[in-house]
Parts: C-alpha cells; sequence; structure tokens
C-alpha cells in the first residue's frame, strides 16, 4: 500500500503534502463507508450513484488542492 500511495503522489495523483497514515485512512473510511451504503441501498432495492460517489470523495480527499 505505501509503495502504491508514494507512486500515486509521484503521479500527482496524491497531493504530496498529505501523510500516507492520512491517505490510508482515507481510503479505509470511504471503503467502509461506501459498504455500509451498499448494504442499506441493496436492502432497501434503491438505485444510487454510491460508486461515483465514493470515487468522487476519494479524489477530493487526496488529490491536490488547487
Amino acid at each position: 500500500m505505501r509503495t502504491l500511495l508514494i507512486r500515486l503522489q509521484a503521479a500527482g495523483e496524491i497531493d504530496p503534502a498529505v501523510s500516507l497514515e492520512y491517505c490510508c485512512t482515507a481510503i479505509f473510511s470511504a471503503v467502509v463507508g461506501g459498504l455500509i451504503g451498499l448494504c442499506v441501498t441493496a436492502e432497501c432495492g434503491i438505485q444510487s450513484g454510491l460508486p461515483e460517489n465514493l470515487k468522487m470523495l476519494l479524489h477530493r480527499t487526496l488529490q491536490v488542492q488547487q
């Protein structure tokens, strides 16, 4: 995971000022929240844009702020 995060930082996908610990916490939080959301929507039979919302959340929390 560390190697992947370092590569993503080098490629400009993750803000280099953001610590690797923060990146791991952000990814873990998004995954857990996404799984909970998918379970709830699946039980209720609701069609949702959750995958796109999670993608946007990760992008906003890890991307270089302009």
